[in-house]
């Protein structure tokens, strides 16, 4: 069995950490993926054990209330009715498996969704 995640690039690995040196580049770029577009879609395997950890209930309406939008991981934590701390170590996870991407804005902290399919291939 082969699993394949296809999702976009994080604004850090296109831009960098300092967003490409020029600071309104980050901000068209996130202007940009906030509207919906993104072009720049990656294929990368994963083991199927890893997949089956990323799967568990809790992490999968984590990535569904993301995929719905959401300003803060406050705000995540409160619509899934969890503690922040317990909601940002699975964020984690979620990131180390580059399904999602944190970004501060600010003084918050905003989950930003990668994946946008699994496949599953025999």
């Amino acid at each position: 069995m082969k699993v394949v995640v296809r999702r976009r690039l994080s604004l850090v690995e296109l831009l960098g950490e300092e967003g490409g040196g020029v600071p309104y580049i980050r901000q068209a770029y996130e202007e940009y993926e906030e509207d919906g577009e993104s072009y720049f879609l990656v294929e990368e395997e994963l083991d199927p054990q890893v997949l089956r950890r990323l799967l568990a209930p809790h992490l999968v309406r984590l990535l569904e209330e993301i995929s719905r939008g959401v300003k803060s991981i406050t705000e995540l934590a409160n619509r899934v009715n969890r503690s922040v701390p317990n909601v940002y170590k699975n964020l984690v996870v979620l990131e180390k498996y580059k399904l999602i991407s944190l970004r501060r804005e600010g003084r918050y902290v905003k989950p930003i969704k990668l994946v946008e399919e699994i496949l599953i291939l025999p």
